[in-house]
């Protein structure tokens, strides 16, 4: 369930099923984009060895989490095709690892040693990284436009930007569905997603 007891000793997750759940969704999504990364399709050869950017094929990976991840390290610069771009969108520069979360409430890891640090992996798998939250998606048939709209900080102001895609994935978490309707929940309970927010969370309630 995605509702643990405050009580540290009573927590519903157990580690070893959210580990192995979160491998065969990192394998599933694996195979996936590996797939449309190596899949030939027409007009993408480049003319004389040189890449037109413009004609690239564009992999956007919604998310940081591990499945992702997985993706990023098996799909980088010198792994992938030279006309594959790859983005990663993610709202926070790094991303906390499910796997390790029971452990990190149960005092065996810090919050630290949870972290998955998105931006630096991207960056060492050649992949564009932008921090902002994708807000819109938009699929044009007639012209065969595809792109998402991502909300991003410039300085003072946010803007928003047009990312296109021709391949996408969403890796992007959940969240407790009718957690704030259920009778004592939130006096009971506390919800243990989203998982980037749980190990505050328990530890705001042990300082009350």
């Amino acid at each position: 369930g995605h509702i643990t007891s405050s009580h540290r000793t009573k927590t519903s997750t157990a580690p070893h099923i959210v580990a192995w759940m979160g491998r065969i969704a990192a394998i599933l999504a694996l195979l996936a984009l590996s797939a449309a990364a190596f899949q030939p399709l027409p007009g993408l050869h480049p003319q004389g060895g040189q890449i037109d950017t413009n004609i690239m094929r564009k992999i956007v990976l919604v998310g940081g989490g591990h499945a992702h991840v997985q993706v990023i390290k098996s799909l980088n610069r010198v792994s992938r095709p030279s006309d594959v771009h790859v983005t990663l969108i993610d709202r926070q520069r790094q991303a906390s690892y499910s796997g390790m979360v029971p452990g990190c409430v149960s005092n065996l890891y810090s919050l630290d040693q949870v972290q998955i640090d998105v931006a630096p992996l991207a960056e060492w798998a050649g992949d564009e990284f932008i921090c902002g939250t994708v807000i819109g998606m938009t699929y044009d048939n007639e012209d065969c436009d595809k792109y998402v709209t991502v909300e991003v900080t410039d300085g003072n102001a946010v803007i928003n930007k047009q990312v296109p895609f021709d391949v996408i994935s969403f890796d992007i978490g959940s969240t407790t569905r009718g957690f704030s309707s259920v009778p004592g929940a939130r006096k009971h309970a506390i919800s243990t997603r989203p998982i980037s927010e749980l190990v505050l969370r328990i530890q705001r309630e042990e300082e009350k």
